[in-house]
């Protein structure tokens, strides 16, 4: 990218096939997603940029308070996120599928929409406490996830676990008053762990639509 560059509109990159390399230079302020850059290894940014930064290949915006995007081409099998990120942006780690597992720190408050979309060697997840905002189809078609563990700092899932086909297992805090539809749609799903009683599940707004596994899980409570 040419420097004087001030914005990167969504446009500009979305689904640029053979894309391998990103520069960013000093002068961008502002950029769309990466999602659908399919060979896309690395991007590097200008150390003089004030807005964003490149740790070892993965984009942040500066000071590490969100992590915007992590390559599906690195080998490691695991990646613990930095202490200082806030926010996970939409399909950050999306096609990761070398990844098994993914470490949130107590850091984080929000989580994007299909931000672990198709991390396929993920097979479990725990979603901290400190996360107050769980975006739609965070881990969609992550087919691999068998057990997931939700913090009480969420109150809502919307089709969170769509398409987890060996989702077996989760744990849901008390925190949580809603579950919309088809947010166990196509799981594979047999027990619920909710740490409240019997009277706050009940108190539950659920939308069955899509969510026949979860309509016959067993429930346990005060777990």
């Amino acid at each position: 990218v040419p420097n004087g560059v001030v914005e990167i509109e969504n446009d500009a990159l979305w689904y640029s096939k053979h894309l391998v390399r990103l520069s960013i230079p000093s002068s961008v302020q502002s950029m769309g997603t990466a999602a659908g850059c399919d060979l896309l290894e690395e991007i590097s940014v200008d150390p003089n940029n004030a807005a964003y930064c490149s740790v070892d290949g993965i984009l942040f915006t500066k000071g590490q308070t969100e992590l915007i995007w992590y390559s599906r081409h690195r080998s490691d099998t695991s990646y613990d996120i930095p202490s200082s990120v806030e926010k996970i942006g939409p399909q950050a780690f999306g096609h990761c599928e070398n990844l098994k597992t993914v470490n949130i720190p107590n850091s984080v408050k929000t989580i994007d929409t299909q931000a672990f979309y198709a991390c396929t060697g993920l097979t479990s997840i725990a979603i901290p406490d400190s996360v107050t905002a769980l975006g739609f189809w965070v881990f969609q078609d992550c087919s691999g996830l068998e057990t997931a563990a939700i913090g009480d700092g969420v109150t809502k899932l919307d089709s969170t676990f769509h398409s987890c086909g060996s989702l077996k297992t989760v744990t849901i805090a008390d925190s949580v008053t809603e579950i919309a539809s088809y947010t166990f749609y196509g799981t594979d799903l047999e027990d619920v762990y909710f740490k409240g009683s019997k009277e706050q599940w009940d108190a539950i707004t659920i939308d069955y639509n899509g969510n026949s596994r979860l309509e016959s899980a067993a429930i346990h409570y005060n777990s």
